[in-house]
Formats: C-alpha cells, structure tokens, sequence
C-alpha cells in the first residue's frame, strides 16, 4: 500500500496525532470557495466588453468605461484593507493605552499581585486564548468576503436592469454647398423627423469643396430635368431617377452649350480686414478647396419633408454671377467628406435610427460599473490575504502549497468560461420577444457563483482563514529596514502595474477582435462556421487554454517559483507579453488565437502566485492585508485602466472616423480590427523587457557593481528563496531575481502540503 504524502493527511482535517494532539483543520472547505468565486469571475469577465456593444454603447463609450470603471474600483481593494488593518492594531493599541496608563492603575496593580495564585491557571489559558483570537479573525474575514461576494452579485446582476440602445444602420443624407451674391448656405436632406437639426452652439468647421457647378432656377415642374445631389459617402451622382438621388427643388444645372466661359468663383473673408476677400476659382471638375466656416440654425425648420434644410454659414461668403446668368442663380458645390472629415460640424447631423436614450444608458452603466468593479477586488484582497493566512500561520512545520489552493480557483475558471459562452448567444437570439437582456447567461451563472461562494463561507464555520494575536505581531527581521522594504514595495508596484497595463490593453479589446475575425470580408469565417462556434464561445475557449495549463504548474506552484525564480518569471512575463501581442497583430482566423492564449499561464496565473508571495515578504505580518491590496490595486486597478486607456487611444486610430463621431453601430465588423494595437503592443512590450533586463543586470542585481559579488549573489539567493518561507533575509530583495548560475540546489525549506 501506497505511503500517503503530507499533502493528503493534511486534507483530512483535524485528528489525533502524536501524544494526542490534532492536525492543523482542512482547508477543503476553502478550496470549494475558491473554486465558485473564480468560476464566477471567469463566467463574466471575458464577455463584458460585448455586453457594452451589446447594450447599445459606442465604441468611444464602451473605451471610457474600461478606463474609468477599473479606477473608481481601487476604492474597493483600499476599504478592504482599511478594514483588516483597523482589526489588526486593536492589541496594540490596547498595549499602548495600558503603558500610557500605568501610573493610574497602581491600585488596580496591587489587586492583581493580591491574585497573584491564580496566575497558573492563566498562563494554561493561553493557548486557548490564542485559537480563540484565530477563530474571531478567522469569522471577521468570512464575513468581509460575504458582503464582498455578495455585493458583486447584486451590482453585476443590475446591469441586466439598465436601460439598452437598440441602433439601426445610420443614413447620412445628402448635402450640398450653396452660394451667390448676397451669401452661402449648406444644404442636407431631411432625416426622418420632419424638424431640422438644430445645432447646440456655433461651431467652426472645414468644409471640403469640389465639382462647382452653376445651378438656375427651373422653369418646369419640379423635380424634371437633370440634378445633381451630393451622397455622404463621396460619390457623386446624377442624372436619370435613381432611387439614391435627391433633387435639390426647382433648380437645375445649366446645360453645357449654355455655361458661360468664366469657371465659377467663390470669395471668403481673407482675415486681413474688413472687406478683404480671397477668391477661389474652380478651373476643372476634379478641383477643390477647403474652406473653414460655421453653420448657423436652419431658415425652414418646420417646412415640410420635400424641402432640404437651408443652414446659412455665418462668414461672408460671396459668389459672383457672369453674365447671362440672372440674380436667381446660384454656384452649387459637392462637399467630399461631410460626416466622416476631422472636425467636421455636420458630423453631429447625420440621421440617427435608434430606440433608446444613448446618454442615460451611458451614464447609467458607467455609474454600476465603477461600483460593481469594486467588489471582485476587494473580495480579492480579502482572498490573498486569507491565503497566506491559511498556508502560513498553521501550527508545525508542515506548510500547504499556496499554488495549489489556486489550482482550484484556476479549474472553476477553466470550467465556467467556456460553459457561459456557449450558452450566452441561445437566449438572445432564440427568444428576443421575450425581452432577454444581451448576455444575460454570464451574468446569471456570476450571481449564482457568487451565492454559492457566500453559501460556503457561511457553512463553514471552522475554515482556517484567520490568526492569533502573536502571529500577526510577528516583527520584521532586523536585517530588513523599513526604507529597503519600501522602496522594494514601490518597485514591485510599478511592474505590476506594466504588466496588468499590457494584459489590459489585450482582454479590453480582444472580444472586438474575435468578433471582427468572424466577419472577415462580409462573410463567416470557414473554419468557425463548420464547428458551429460563435465569438462568445471563442472566448470561453480563450480562457481554458490559458488557465487549464496552469492547474498542473500551480499545483507545486511554490516549488517551481523557488526553482525558476521569481524574477525571471517577471522578466518571462514581459517575454510572453511580446510573443502575444506580435501573434495577435498576424492572426487570419480567430481559431489561431488559442494557441497565443496559453502564454496566460505565464503572464497571469504564475505571475500573481508571485506577485502575492513577494508582498506577503516584504512586509511585516500585520501589513499583509495592505501589501495585498496593493498588488491587487497596482494590477487589476491601475494598469487594467491604464492598459484600456493606451489601447483604446491605439484602437481608435485604428477604427475609421465616423466611429469616433459616435454614428456608426456597435456591431460594424469594420470597427473590430485591431490590428495596429497589437503592432503597437508587441514593440512596448519589447522596450519595456528589454530595459528591465538590461536595468536589473546594470544596475539592481547584487554584486553587479564588482566586489564581493559571490557573497552577495548568495546571500540574494537565499532571500529570494526566503519569500516562500514568508522571510526577508539581508534585505536584497529585488523585483528581478538573482539568477542561480546553473544550480539547481534548493536550500531546505518547509514541505509544500495542502
């Protein structure tokens, strides 16, 4: 029969051990906890960016939101914290009264010296006292993580009650550019509503002019001859009775026999003084100028369907009349470009078919977001530091593996993603008369997660999450001075904060991209069509290929970041970030993209084993809730929204203008390619690893700097090492480790046991 490892006695909660004493209690009951709250977070994470488009925001509304939610929510992992540390200090702040204290308590001194027999009892009390004060700890934090858990599911599940835009292809009418002798004006088709727009403020903007033309009244019926009407895609048409053209009423292009010699001119304000103009001539039909001028509110507001809209340009224009043309003429001009130009005032014109109030849904799921975003990570917080609690303030010598209390969580994810997006697209589109809200399917299996997480926190009164007094006073080792640790602190900071900024800028938008690579070239993409895949469900896959690979690695997790080192798994993050980013710029097919997701393992999963391990050294046992909540606020806090922030500067770029002037609808397969993000993504990552690494090795590795460098190299080694243990040794803590010059030696160190 097989000898059972320590791992598994360790599982099976508290028994008789040697001399009667019992086991450390399981820490089944937490693994289950772990593996509903991470299924919840994989369940709905990957599928928010497609339930903004979905609900009706704009590409620029939808890159707000990713920017501001993740910041609003740092309050979250800071009021968590604020809360463990003001637990934390009470013993100390008793000591403290007590020695303020003592010279008015002399009486009560000698009472207690009268007592002086029952000390014993006291001191046998002790023990007793400690577990108490570990059980007290242990509840508090159970019941953080309940409200935490629970006011993500209600904040998340609100979003399904926010009001949706639902957008229809917009129609840009056509429009023109009118002028004579006594001004200028701009003309544009009626939208749907008979009311022209009318503008909020006065605005100057250009107006590109070609094909000038002379126009005189018709004296036939309306609508008979030849007319000219400009499209707002660019593309001038005419003649015939096409069912795109507008005729401009009771005007009709002069023939060509009868078009006087002299090529039309149009005069504006030259800025030099009053009454000084310059004129431009329009030689040939290809020509054109550009001219800046601001649009003021419509003539004929109320006038019926069949008149265009006459806005009069406030500048003086002029535009003189060569014989034999009459007063009634006038010089008509096409306008290339009127929606889609950069700082165009018609752009805010364009006929909008929609149902819905865009700015309240807007400002509605901006406001549940930032408070929704605010729980997942204070529940995170609140998760870490019971994890280095419940792996490292056990009795004996026997320590649990952290990692594999996270392979759980991380086997939740890889089971929930995939599951959500396949059924996330039925509801939608089998049932829309049903009213079923866009995404509802991760929504709901994240509420239900999280119930079920709370469910385990409640029923689990014994779960080995809390800590004696004389545990969390422990104090840092002498060796160690605060300003060292500080400094060690604020540089960890700033390079988690670079990687959650390029893991951001990636889960942000990648949703969009998927998307776009369905719909290359108007068509479904052969190979996602033949396995009956749709982008949601890409997604899912997306996530358990980057988070199944970790299971086996997380489960010795502490042992292969005791082996690698911890700042080479930093450095192999950068690394894997450029790998994935370059991929990502090059992929045809969203299929390829699976295999650049696994580099997840990498640069999330082993990444934040380490990252919560390297806080939990370097700073005392008291400060373990605030140095988690730092990692988790330099990550997923500040470079997630800084990440969406860059990336949605780089997707805009990439997207074409009208998306930008907030008019073209949220599911455009043309706004889905990111390519140059990625470009641009893959040649940060590389600038950043490169100067890591050449900045570590030149300047903050041990010994870098000449003599004495094998002593120092070694004493870096064994501090390096020591954060698995939950030590600081000599202080030469760097963010990037000493490298172990070919050997593979580990010194000894604790059992990793569950």
């Amino acid at each position: 029969m097989a000898k059972k490892g320590v791992d598994d006695r360790l599982e099976e909660g508290p028994a008789p051990g040697p001399g009667g004493a019992t086991r450390p209690p399981s820490l089944a009951s937490f693994k289950i906890f772990l593996f509903f709250f991470f299924a919840g977070i994989g369940a709905l994470v990957p599928f928010l960016p497609l339930h903004m488009r979905a609900a009706g925001l704009t590409a620029r509304e939808a890159r707000v939101v990713s920017s501001a939610a993740p910041l609003v929510g740092l309050l979250g992992p800071l009021v968590a914290a604020a809360l463990l540390q003001r637990r934390r200090r009470r013993p100390d702040d008793k000591k403290a009264e007590k020695k303020k204290d003592r010279k008015q308590k002399k009486k009560k001194d000698e009472e207690e010296e009268d007592a002086a027999p029952l000390q014993p009892a006291d001191e046998e009390a002790t023990p007793v006292t400690e577990d108490a004060e570990a059980a007290d700890e242990g509840k508090k934090l159970r019941s953080l993580l309940v409200f935490t858990v629970l006011g993500a599911a209600v904040c998340y599940s609100a979003l399904l009650l926010l009001p949706t835009v639902t957008w229809f292809p917009a129609r840009r009418p056509s429009v023109s550019f009118s002028c004579n002798g006594s001004g200028a004006a701009v003309l544009q088709e009626r939208c749907m509503e008979p009311a022209c727009y009318r503008w909020p403020e006065q605005q100057v903007g250009p107006l590109f002019l070609t094909h000038c033309e002379y126009e005189c009244p018709d004296e036939g019926a309306a609508g008979a001859g030849r007319h000219r009407t400009r499209h707002g895609d660019g593309v001038r048409s005419g003649g015939g009775g096409g069912g795109q053209d507008v005729a401009l009423p009771d005007y009709t292009v002069v023939p060509t026999p009868a078009r006087p010699a002299e090529p039309p001119h149009i005069c504006v304000p030259d800025g030099g003084g009053p009454g000084v103009r310059l004129c431009h001539v329009f030689t040939g039909s290809g020509s054109g100028i550009i001219v800046n001028a601001s649009l003021q509110q419509a003539t004929n507001p109320d006038a019926d369907q069949s008149q265009w809209c006459h806005y009069p340009i406030a500048e003086a224009f002029a535009c003189s009349l060569p014989y034999p043309l009459t007063a009634g003429c006038r010089v008509l001009c096409d306008i290339e470009h009127p929606y889609t130009a950069e700082g165009s005032v018609l752009a805010q014109s364009q006929c909008q078919v929609l149902m819905g109030d865009p700015a309240l849904t807007f400002w509605s799921y901006l406001g549940v977001r930032c408070l929704a975003d605010a729980f997942p990570t204070a529940a995170l917080v609140l998760v870490d530091t019971a994890l280095v609690v419940a792996t490292r303030a056990r009795p004996g010598h026997q320590k649990p593996d952290l990692g594999r209390q996270m392979a759980v969580g991380l086997l939740g994810t890889a089971l929930a993603a995939p599951l959500a997006g396949y059924l996330s697209p039925y509801p939608t589109a089998d049932a829309p008369s049903l009213g079923w809200p866009p995404y509802g399917v991760p929504i709901l299996a994240f509420t239900a997660c999280m119930i079920l997480a709370a469910l385990v926190l409640v029923c689990s009164p014994s779960m080995p999450v809390g800590a004696g007094s004389s545990w969390w006073s422990s104090a840092r080792p002498a060796s160690k001075t605060p300003t060292r640790s500080g400094c060690e602190a604020a540089a960890l900071f700033l390079v988690l904060a670079l990687l959650g900024a390029f893991c951001s800028a990636i889960d942000s938008y990648l949703p969009w991209h998927v998307s776009g690579l369905q719909h290359v070239d108007g068509a479904v993409d052969v190979g996602l069509g033949a396995w009956g895949a749709t982008p949601e469900l890409l997604l899912g896959l997306n996530v358990l290929v980057g988070v199944l690979p970790a299971v086996p690695l997380m489960w010795r997790g502490e042992g292969l970041i005791r082996y690698c080192g911890s700042s080479n798994l930093l450095i192999t993050a950068f690394t894997f970030y450029i790998i994935r980013y370059a991929g990502l710029s090059l992929m045809w097919s969203p299929w390829w993209i699976l295999l650049l997701e696994a580099t997840e393992v990498f640069t999330l999963s082993i990444m934040w084993v380490t990252a919560v391990l390297y806080f939990a050294a370097l700073l005392p046992r008291r400060l373990l809730a605030a140095g988690q909540a730092l990692c988790v606020a330099a990550h997923f806090g500040v470079g997630r929204s800084l990440g969406a922030l860059l990336g949605g500067l780089l997707a805009r770029d990439a997207l074409p203008p009208d998306d930008e002037q907030d008019t073209a609808p949220p599911d455009d397969p043309e706004l889905q390619q990111l390519r140059p993000l990625y470009a641009a993504g893959a040649g940060a990552a590389a600038i950043v690893a490169v100067l890591y690494f050449v900045l570590y090795h030149c300047c903050l590795r041990p010994g870098a700097s000449g003599g004495g460098s094998s002593k120092k190299r070694a004493r870096a080694l064994i501090a390096d090492r020591s954060v698995l243990a939950g030590q600081n040794v000599n202080g030469s803590y760097t963010p990037l480790r000493v490298y172990h010059n070919g050997h593979g030696r580990r010194t000894p160190q604790p059992a990793s046991a569950d």
